[in-house]
């Protein structure tokens, strides 16, 4: 893919007077953005508005409160026109009706590509201290293509993602110990591969995935590997109705003489 050629932000930083920052307007006007001096976290997001704006390069926010079914990505477009839409889903073992459940968001990206993926930690959002980004080896942003990444959770944070996109699909986890930086390094599940959250329907794939998660959920249970039997129908009565008669009387030699039925 090629670099970026336009310039959309530029920082200037004199001695006594540190940064300041101008954004790219119309032709060839330049607008100072004040704020960004004082507040790290606003020239993040201006950064990721002007990328998808310009570039068509879209930021994932996985942060529980976006997770709610709107559209989003960046202020330029807002409402229904947001790039990224959010569907969340139920998943459980088909097998077994006592069988717990999880709730996954799938974030699916509309149009362009996909520049990074971030969450805000226990839902603060607009904090600078709790923005984390998701970042693996095996994912080589920008992701270009239509793709999706399903989120799992414990409380308000990520701990398992899915990301449906070309040569960068697969299982990614969240470190077992929270970093104070904001990069996270995330790391491929290997033995989760073959198994998409649309296939968590029976007991070999919950139990696989629940695998992952118990340790940071409460309430996720093991399915036990049979499935549930179930009870055969109890046969219907014939309608058929029939008249019994006991003839029981005295033979020659002081027998009885046998039950007799006679069907009408």
């Amino acid at each position: 893919m090629d670099p970026p050629t336009k310039v959309l932000l530029v920082g200037v930083t004199t001695g006594s007077g540190g940064t300041k920052y101008y954004v790219r307007g119309t032709g060839d006007k330049w607008i100072e953005l004040e704020q960004l001096s004082k507040d790290a976290e606003a020239l993040e997001k201006i950064l990721d508005d002007l990328v998808c704006q310009y570039y068509n390069r879209v930021t994932i926010d996985l942060t529980k409160s976006i997770s709610t079914g709107q559209q989003y990505c960046c202020s330029e477009h807002k409402g229904n026109k947001g790039r990224i839409s959010v569907e969340p889903k139920t998943v459980s073992c088909q097998e077994h009706s006592s069988s717990s459940s999880i709730t996954t968001y799938r974030h699916s990206v509309q149009g362009g590509s996909l520049a990074k993926i971030k969450y805000y930690e226990n839902g603060l959002l607009s904090s600078e201290q709790h923005r984390r980004r998701i970042t693996a080896p095996e994912l080589n942003f920008p992701i270009p293509g239509l793709l999706s990444v399903h989120a799992f959770y414990c409380g308000k944070n990520p701990v398992l993602i899915y990301v449906d996109g070309g040569s960068d699909t697969g299982w990614y986890k969240k470190p077992t110990n929270s970093s104070s930086g904001k990069d996270e390094k995330w790391t491929p599940v290997k033995d989760l591969n073959g198994i998409t959250p649309e296939k968590i329907n029976d007991c070999k794939t919950w139990n696989k995935v629940v695998g992952e998660l118990k340790n940071r959920s409460n309430g996720l249970q093991d399915c036990p590997q049979e499935p549930e039997r179930q009870e055969p129908p109890l046969e219907k009565k014939s309608e058929d109705k029939s008249d019994e008669q006991d003839v029981v009387q005295p033979g020659p030699s002081g027998m009885k003489l046998l039950k007799l039925m006679e069907l009408k």
